[in-house]
């Protein structure tokens, strides 16, 4: 059998490229003259150079981790990150506080010096034949961080900082950095609270904007305007201004009666000679359109804390009711194609490669 030739890679590793692997961003510098199988790099941003071993760099990523990332500059790195993680990378510090920032390019330079220095005690020790125990090698690579002071620049001043970081506070510093996938702007923004810029709001009113985006805006093909102008009309025509308040109802809140305000069937009157109905009411208003786009916006930026968010304000097991149990959806659904469902199964077969009989995918089947 004729063997195909392969297209040959391109020169991913040359001077002055880039690779995003494990959180970080180096820019490379050589391949060691010595031994091939090392490439001096640079972190970026700026920090003492190190190397990368070509056999991890090639190597198949472990459960959980990605691929290193190549590029021919940082702008491409960008984008693939961007990509990548569905991060954007147009994220200012100009109106963040001054200590937001300091704090940020502390944990910037803590952990990543530690990381560092940490990977150059394990390499050199592996040539020695050694091994080291990594909850040491942190320790003494914080021992050593603690005794530098860092400048940073905030709005035109130096600031100096002494760094003096516990090992406990570094984990911390390690879950917030990958978090953020080591992004400094990202980071500093990350100390606001979740409700920065939004208007105080009532728990009545979160609960039912919540409830309207979770039943008409994720689950349907309707726009923000669409939605706004139906919460508006359930508020204003089928609940006359009344509501849930949360606040009344204590740890659970009855979803019984969340099903009662929404069934148009049921006179909100009926509901209000109801005393113990009637006492976990409350009359609210309708946000204003403005707010409700920028609302939305909010809720849909906050990436993987969907379910967190709902069980938070909606109450415990909404998220199932509405999320997970097909039965809830089929008697709720109130015209074809309001909700849909997929599934998919992986089978018992295998795309296998011609020449190497490894195996790049495996079929599944969507219905």
């Amino acid at each position: 059998m004729k063997r195909r030739r392969m297209a040959p890679a391109p020169n991913t590793l040359q001077s002055g490229h880039y690779i995003f692997w494990h959180q970080r961003t180096y820019r490379v510098i050589a391949l060691d003259p010595d031994n091939a199988l090392w490439l001096h790099v640079e972190p970026i941003p700026e920090a003492p150079r190190t190397m990368l071993s070509l056999l991890d760099l090639c190597a198949s990523p472990q459960a959980g981790a990605s691929a290193p990332r190549f590029a021919p500059d940082l702008e491409a790195v960008h984008e693939q990150i961007e990509e990548l993680y569905g991060i954007t990378s147009t994220v200012f510090t100009h109106d963040v506080p001054d200590n937001y920032v300091i704090k940020a390019r502390i944990i910037m330079t803590v952990v990543e010096t530690v990381r560092r220095l940490v990977s150059e005690e394990t390499r050199h020790a592996a040539l020695r034949g050694e091994t080291v125990l990594r909850t040491q090698a942190i320790s003494r690579a914080l021992e050593t961080v603690n005794k530098t002071t860092i400048q940073v620049q905030v709005k035109g001043t130096t600031k100096v900082r002494r760094l003096q970081t516990s090992r406990a506070a570094y984990y911390k510093y390690v879950n917030r950095y990958d978090t953020y996938h080591g992004n400094e702007a990202a980071i500093a923004v990350s100390f606001r609270r979740a409700t920065f810029r939004l208007p105080q709001m009532s728990q009545a009113q979160f609960h039912f904007i919540d409830l309207c985006l979770l039943l008409y805006y994720g689950n349907t093909r309707s726009t923000k305007t669409r939605v706004d102008q139906l919460a508006s009309d359930i508020l204003e025509k089928q609940t006359q201004g009344y509501w849930i308040d949360p606040e009344r109802c204590g740890a659970t809140i009855p979803q019984n009666l969340v099903t009662e305000l929404l069934d148009l069937k049921i006179p909100i009157q009926v509901m209000l000679e109801n005393p113990e109905k009637k006492a976990l009411l409350t009359k609210i208003q309708m946000p204003s359109t403005g707010w409700f786009s920028g609302y939305t916006r909010y809720i849909e930026a906050q990436a993987h804390q969907g379910e967190q968010l709902l069980t938070s304000r909606l109450g415990k097991g909404i998220w199932e009711q509405f999320y997970l149990v097909f039965d809830t959806f089929v008697a709720r659904a109130q015209c074809p194609l309001q909700y849909v469902f997929a599934d998919h199964w992986l089978l018992d077969a295998w795309i296998v490669d011609e020449q190497t009989r490894k195996t790049p995918s495996r079929l599944g089947l969507s219905s």
